[in-house]
């Protein structure tokens, strides 16, 4: 009589693609907590201020409710147009620079020279390593009337001048000054997917006779498309939002028409008011701004998916 011994299934373990999404929730938890305790807790508490009077230290349910008041008032400043426009050029200028990183990652890439090679990585890395302010003052002493550009122009007979002065080159030398700040990140990430790239697709294009620029469009930009995408929406939610710090940096008093954006008239309304500081007021142009971006980040999503959809 045969006795067959039933053993007790064990239980099979998680395979590495869960031990992997495991890893990536666990990576994702400080940033969350960060977004959370910095961005999302501060504003809820915040959101009743934007209709109330509100000065600090008075606590925010004490504060007079004035319904609409500061949003009537925001909407009714005669310098609003002003600050909308500057805002949005700069924005544009963000977004029409984007491309800038992708060209510097395939140069240094496919460059043939060591040495120019090495001098892109080191023109595109070493912005991660300097501070805005350094960065800031290093295009003020290019642009001065003493600076290098005025030396190099002076060679051709043109006569020196102060382009900080001149409130129509802000949009200019800001957005240049930032690409090059921010420019190390991007170049990074689109060096990682160019890596990703099929050698062997190179290797047949190669052999069915195609050029550099056609293994380029065909082969290369296809696998940096979602890359570029995803910078393209996050910098068309953020066209109203423009560093402070740096706009502070390189504000003066020629090119303040320019300048001046709603985020740095924001800023001054909590901090350089002449009387008082009007918190109240500054919280609820921050809530307009941010209900914009929001609804222009929905927009931008649906016309990237589309896009993604349409080159599948």
């Amino acid at each position: 009589m045969l006795h067959f011994h039933h053993r007790q299934a064990r239980p099979q373990r998680a395979g590495p693609l869960f031990r992997r999404k495991d890893a990536v929730i666990l990576l994702a938890v400080p940033a969350l907590a960060s977004v959370l305790l910095f961005s999302i807790l501060p504003g809820a508490v915040c959101l009743p201020a934007a209709f109330r009077s509100w000065m600090p230290p008075q606590p925010l349910s004490a504060a007079e409710y004035v319904g609409l008041r500061w949003f009537r008032e925001l909407l009714h400043y005669h310098g609003m147009p002003e600050l909308i426009r500057n805002s949005v050029v700069l924005g544009l200028w963000d977004i029409a620079l984007l491309p800038v990183p992708l060209a510097v990652a395939l140069a240094s890439q496919y460059c043939a020279l060591p040495w120019l090679k090495k001098a892109l990585d080191v023109f595109s890395l070493i912005p991660v390593f300097i501070p805005s302010v350094i960065v800031a003052a290093v295009t003020q002493k290019i642009l001065c009337t003493e600076g290098l550009l005025n030396q190099f122009l002076a060679l051709f007979g043109a006569a020196p001048q102060n382009y900080l002065l001149d409130g129509r080159l802000f949009c200019v030398y800001f957005s240049l000054s930032g690409l090059w700040s921010g420019m190390g990140f991007p170049c990074l990430v689109y060096k990682a997917c160019l890596s990703a790239a099929s050698r062997d697709l190179h290797a047949a294009a190669q052999m069915d006779g195609a050029g550099l620029l056609t293994r380029i469009l065909h082969i290369d930009l296809p696998v940096c498309r979602a890359t570029f995408l995803i910078n393209l929406t996050l910098q068309a939610a953020n066209i109203l939002c423009t560093s402070t710090e740096r706009l502070l940096l390189f504000r003066n008093t020629a090119n303040s028409s320019f300048s001046t954006t709603l985020d740095l008239y924001g800023y001054e309304l909590t901090f350089r008011a002449s009387l008082m500081p009007a918190y109240s007021k500054a919280i609820a142009l921050g809530l307009v701004t941010s209900a914009v971006n929001l609804a222009l980040l929905c927009l931008a999503r649906r016309a990237a998916a589309k896009w993604e959809y349409l080159y599948d």
